[in-house]
């Protein structure tokens, strides 16, 4: 079985170390990935709305829970708010949604994605590999706290955080913030070491989580 200590959070709650990440993974494969994943005893499963597999991911989490006779306090669920949702209106209807496809009642963490915001021109899925596809908003990153910051006082997320996220970024929050990131899930690995940004984090209390650990192939075909 897996060892997987758990870290404190400034939020009050723990996180378990090791995290299983679901993006880039096909729906009809991710569902026993992840039901493997927390058989070996990963118990923090990372998920977001833009990898398109999150109701995949609840049914191999609530699956688990019954063969493995755990309960949902058992289980760090993760899931993150996308680019073409940062405008305060939007950001409780998108929460919730993540929270209805992945079968849960609240989220551990709720990051928001990445720090820019736009929309798809037609309306349709976002495509990486077509930068002409989307149109670039403005939504204040302040606002956007504060909306994330009401699905705490609402009890749909336990801890919120950020991905993505730069030093500058950061500090626009924590100037105007009243619950601080918990967390920022940025790019950690021997050729992306992000020495500077993982200083700074601690300085803040803010926990960073690292992903592509054994570097990144990159998201452009």
């Amino acid at each position: 079985m897996l060892h997987n200590p758990s870290l404190h959070l400034n939020s009050g709650y723990t996180i378990p170390q090791l995290g299983f990440g679901t993006f880039d993974s096909p729906r009809e494969v991710v569902t026993n990935a992840v039901e493997v994943a927390l058989s070996v005893g990963f118990r923090h499963i990372d998920g977001a709305k833009l990898y398109g597999n999150e109701k995949e991911v609840g049914d191999a989490t609530a699956a688990s829970l019954k063969k493995l006779n755990l309960k949902r306090e058992d289980i760090f669920v993760t899931s993150k708010l996308w680019c073409d949702k940062h405008a305060p209106e939007d950001v409780r209807k998108a929460c919730e949604t993540s929270i209805k496809d992945l079968g849960v009642h609240y989220l551990d963490l709720y990051l928001i994605h990445r720090p820019e915001s736009f929309r798809t021109k037609d309306g349709g899925p976002y495509n990486n590999s077509d930068p002409d596809s989307v149109l670039f908003e403005y939504h204040k990153l302040e606002d956007t706290w504060k909306a994330m910051e009401e699905l705490v006082h609402a009890g749909l997320v336990r801890s919120i955080g950020v991905s993505n996220f730069n030093k500058r970024q950061l500090e626009r929050i924590l100037a105007s913030c009243t619950i601080p990131p918990a967390v920022n899930q940025v790019e950690v690995n021997i050729h992306w070491p992000n020495t500077k940004l993982i200083e700074f984090c601690h300085s803040k209390n803010i926990l960073v989580e690292g992903y592509a650990p054994l570097g990144s192939t990159g998201f452009v075909k």
